[in-house]
């Protein structure tokens, strides 16, 4: 397994969840 690509993974899930956070924070 390529732990790597993991943290990538994590991420980029982390970074959408955040996005859509703040997008419902905003209206």
């Amino acid at each position: 397994m390529e732990t790597t690509q993991i943290v990538e993974d994590v991420v980029i899930v982390g970074a959408g969840i955040a996005g859509l956070a703040t997008a419902l924070g905003l209206h």
